[in-house]
């Protein structure tokens, strides 16, 4: 695993205020990922979302991001097939994207789960790609998120050890369900902006722009 400068994305905040974007982690696809320990933010709730900058030239299919062990222990996860799909497991499969999708490009690709378990079936999980929202398949998220011990691994699982290759970066931790219009802010066009502020924001980790890298 590795911090270093990144190309190709520096973005602006609103405000008129500059908003440095220089560093992202690098994953090797074998034994790398980043543990943040037993994060207890959506232990239980009905209402939630993840934020994810990601970028990958591997087809394999990998882990974003999960809280997710064994059977009993298993709160959510997402995973890419980068020329297939987008998929997101709670207990369960709860998302599964049909759109047509080419993400081994090795260029910065955003995605959101943005989760409200007061809806219906498959409307309860909505994930978006680059700002616009995929055709869920059909499969159903529970009504509430399970209260787990298990770490939360970015760019791994803690059920079947399956490493990111490539890059991750910006990713934020929401207790709310995001709305299109924020998910189109967050996205920026494509490029990251600052956070700071934003309500719901539980956790932010910047791979290494808030500490010199």
């Amino acid at each position: 695993m590795g911090i270093g400068t990144k190309s190709g994305i520096m973005a602006l905040a609103g405000a008129g205020s500059a908003f440095s974007n220089t560093y992202s982690v690098r994953l090797d696809g074998t034994d790398d990922d980043v543990n943040c320990g037993n994060v207890t933010t959506f232990n239980g709730v009905n209402k939630a979302s993840v934020s994810i900058w990601f970028k990958t030239s591997s087809n394999s299919s990998m882990m974003l991001i999960a809280k997710y062990a064994g059977s009993g222990d298993r709160q959510f996860q997402i995973q890419v097939i980068p020329e297939t799909r987008i998929d997101v497991y709670f207990v369960n499969i709860g998302f599964r994207s049909t759109d047509t999708i080419d993400l081994d490009d090795d260029e910065w690709h955003h995605v959101v789960l943005s989760y409200d378990g007061t809806q219906s079936g498959a409307s309860r999980a909505k994930v978006y790609l680059d700002g616009s929202a995929l055709t869920n398949l059909g499969f159903s998220a529970p009504t509430s998120l399970s209260t787990t011990s298990t770490n939360l691994l970015i760019g791994n699982t803690g059920n079947t050890v399956v490493h990111w290759d490539g890059e991750i970066d910006e990713v934020s931790l929401w207790t709310k369900t995001l709305s299109d219009g924020e998910v189109t802010d967050i996205y920026n066009s494509g490029v990251p902006t600052d956070l700071t502020g934003g309500a719901g924001l539980a956790h932010w980790w910047r791979m290494g722009d808030n500490d010199g890298g």
